[in-house]
């Protein structure tokens, strides 16, 4: 049969640098956690299936951390899990119980009855840890603790090896020899990461690209004023960074470092984040990449045209942009498909989202032109993305590329097998906007005041770098350890975290980190830090993602927001943010908001778009209350209808509610079933038909405890 599609699927791999330059020692365990789930189980998954080719991005950053752990390296994590549980201080247990929840709640506690019934005992899944909950394990469940946590942490491979196998099994009552066995094999699993993508790339069965070294955005890099050219009004920093040697050197080291580990140069790179300029792709082109990537957003804004203006001749296909220093030929991302593995599928059976997927695949094939192949780029990240499916994705992932190797009509390719093949003509692109995969913008990275904090103390630290450097004010071996820590600064990780745009309960620790980092330019330097760098960027308390209403609200249910006072002491939940790295670009919400009063609880839906110009159709509102009592409450977007309440084969329709600008609703408390106290536990579900396209909390529920008497008058909105 003859290829009517070329897929490029496209994984990226990455962790920020997690070592403390002061101590040496890591502080976030996650570039070790990811390696013993993630890392090597897709690229031997996909060894099986050899009609299947995949493009693998591997930030050098990671890849450097993987090595120091696969020599020996460790983190307080590891420690204190190797610590037998009868030996383990108070701030030990402190430890555990504050950091061995920070997990998918349902893919990964929930569905273990054991771990479950520690997380109750402990009776939260923050990282707040009471009095109460410290007494109230003894040794026998914090080294259960310590064995769940790693269990969960252990991908398919390690599943398979009998040491572990036999713990899933058990379940419960660990002895410290069991534990010990777990830890060792995962140990032992560490040397072995890398090596199936080098099979693969010796077998011409992947394609390996690269990043700039620490991640860095490349436009910003260049010049900070850069993120002007897709939003305007954006506030910058007071003090402009503007180092492209530094976005050069970056990318120089990914290929050197790059180069040294797989024996091959890469051909294409990952600009961190897709963010590209016009500048970034001229020094991309000059260090001899022979293509790039970003997202369709991006092309968007170059192509002057509205994202759902692109159809399928403007945006499957390569394009070839001319720099002064030659060719660069780019991909686009296609958002959408590229979300629907990351955000929506986890929640459908793995050969119904498959087949979804090909089948969307047979529809971009169809609309194509008849001269015109399409080149379908479907770019995610390759680690976060499998953690709220069942068994980290592998039923899912094993049926896509069982699929994807039987399917005729449909060929995967490598970017670089694209430009080889000759029925695929790049189109030519006279020039590029600045901007990234999220939104088709830089403000991710840049424009919060906390964000240009960053960037200000970040510049101030580079011109003492390039003040030593022009003067030979330091030497050699403290020159380059001054660079190496300019270097980890500009990583994008840390801006990611500041603002309020995405949420981490370890939002602390990133910002240790960066200051630590910006700190070593100067020890390095023999000069002292600004005293400024002692004080944390995060000024205000960190937010968890779910924030408790502060008073009473009775809002007036008109579906406008023409009122702030309605909603401003409600409790609040961003569905574009939350605890984990990955942003969904693509979804429908954006708040949650709730509250109640004497008589009512109140639900509140802001879209990312005003519902009145955004009804889906065939969509549904499903709002699943879980606590005092099940129920559902159901809504379509697209009817007159009211909403209904579900509880079991009965259903009503509620009373009062307003749907326009945003959704309102109001639920009596008598048909709750709920009382003073009580805690009113839900999530939220945005359907197409009977298909999940998204859900909030993406792990676990949002809980409210109603206490009436106490918020009547007592806390007050700050």
């Amino acid at each position: 049969m003859q290829t009517r599609c070329y897929l490029i699927l496209y994984l990226h791999m990455h962790q920020p640098y997690y070592k403390n330059p002061r101590t040496g020692e890591y502080l976030l365990p996650w570039v070790r956690l990811h390696a013993l789930r993630n890392y090597a189980d897709i690229p031997t998954l996909q060894e099986k299936y050899p009609g299947v080719a995949v493009t693998y991005n591997l930030v050098p950053s990671l890849v450097e951390q993987l090595l120091d752990y696969a020599n020996g390296a460790t983190d307080e994590f590891e420690r204190v899990s190797n610590k037998a549980a009868e030996e383990l201080s108070d701030a030990e247990k402190r430890f555990l119980l504050s950091n061995f929840f920070q997990l998918n709640r349902l893919t990964q506690i929930d569905s273990v009855d054991r771990y479950r019934e520690l997380l109750e005992l402990k009776g939260s899944s923050t990282r707040d840890v009471s009095e109460k909950a410290l007494n109230s394990f003894d040794a026998r469940k914090y080294r259960d603790l310590q064995v769940h946590f790693n269990l969960a942490w252990s991908g398919w491979l390690l599943r398979e090896k009998p040491q572990v196998s036999v713990l899933i099994k058990k379940g419960r009552n660990y002895s410290e020899e069991e534990k010990l066995a777990l830890l060792t094999a995962q140990r032992e699993f560490l040397p072995s990461i890398l090596e199936p993508y080098k099979r693969l790339l010796a077998a011409e069965a992947c394609e390996l690209s690269t990043s700039p070294f620490y991640h860095p955005i490349l436009p910003l890099l260049c010049d900070t004023n850069s993120a002007h050219e897709a939003a305007p009004e954006l506030l910058l920093p007071s003090q402009r960074f503007q180092f492209p040697q530094d976005a050069a050197g970056q990318i120089k080291a990914g290929i050197d470092f790059h180069t040294s580990i797989f024996g091959a140069r890469p051909e294409g790179i990952w600009p961190s984040e897709g963010a590209i300029s016009a500048q970034a792709c001229e020094l991309i082109a000059q260090a001899g990449f022979r293509w790039a990537a970003s997202d369709r957003t991006t092309l968007a804004r170059t192509l002057d045209f509205r994202v759902s203006d692109l159809k399928a001749e403007n945006l499957y296909t390569p394009y070839q942009l001319h720099t002064k220093n030659g060719e660069l030929a780019l991909f686009f991302r296609d958002t959408e498909l590229s979300d629907l593995p990351a955000f929506v599928y986890q929640n459908w059976s793995a050969e119904k989202a498959a087949d979804d997927f090909i089948a969307r695949l047979e529809v971009i094939s169809k609309e194509a032109p008849v001269d015109q192949i399409p080149v379908v780029s479907v770019i995610l990240d390759g680690e976060n993305a499998w953690a709220g499916y069942p068994d980290n994705g592998r039923a899912f992932l094993e049926a896509l590329f069982e699929r994807l190797q039987g399917c005729g009509w449909l060929e995967t390719v490598t970017p670089s097998q694209a430009l080889d093949t000759k029925s695929v003509k790049p189109r030519k692109l006279p020039k590029v906007v600045a901007g990234s995969w999220i939104y088709g913008t830089l403000t991710t990275w840049i424009g919060h005041p906390e964000k240009n904090s960053g960037w200000e103390v970040l510049a101030t630290a580079r011109a003492e770098l390039e003040k030593a450097l022009q003067t030979n004010s330091a030497d050699d071996k403290n020159l380059d350890a001054a660079k190496k820590e300019t270097m980890i600064a500009e990583g994008s990780d840390w801006f990611w975290w500041y603002g309020e745009d995405h949420v981490t309960s370890y939002a602390a620790e990133f910002d240790t980190l960066f200051r630590e980092h910006v700190m070593g330019v100067y020890r390095n330097l023999n000069s002292k830090p600004p005293e400024n760098l002692q004080q944390p960027i995060k000024q205000v308390e960190v937010k968890t993602e779910i924030q408790q209403p502060v008073r009473l609200i009775s809002p007036k249910l008109n579906g406008k927001d023409t009122s702030y006072v309605d909603w401003v002491n409600a409790g609040h939940y961003y569905a574009l943010g939350g605890a984990g790295m990955m942003h969904h670009t693509s979804s429908l919400l954006e708040w949650i908001y709730f509250g109640y009063d004497k008589k009512n609880f109140y639900f509140r839906f802001d879209g990312r778009e005003p519902f009145s110009k955004k009804m889906l159709d065939g969509c549904s509102l499903c709002i699943y209350i879980t606590s005092p009592a099940s129920a559902a409450i159901l809504y379509d977007l697209n009817s007159d209808k009211p909403p209904s309440y579900v509880v079991g084969k009965d259903s009503q329709n509620l009373k009062y509610y307003g749907a326009d600008q945003i959704i309102e609703m109001a639920v009596p408390w008598r048909l709750l079933d709920a009382k003073e106290n009580d805690v009113l536990a839900f999530y939220v579900v945005v359907k197409h038909g009977e298909n999940d396209l998204e859900r909030h909390p993406r792990s676990g529920v949002i809980e409210v405890q109603l206490l009436v008497d106490e918020l009547s008058g007592i806390n007050w909105s700050a």
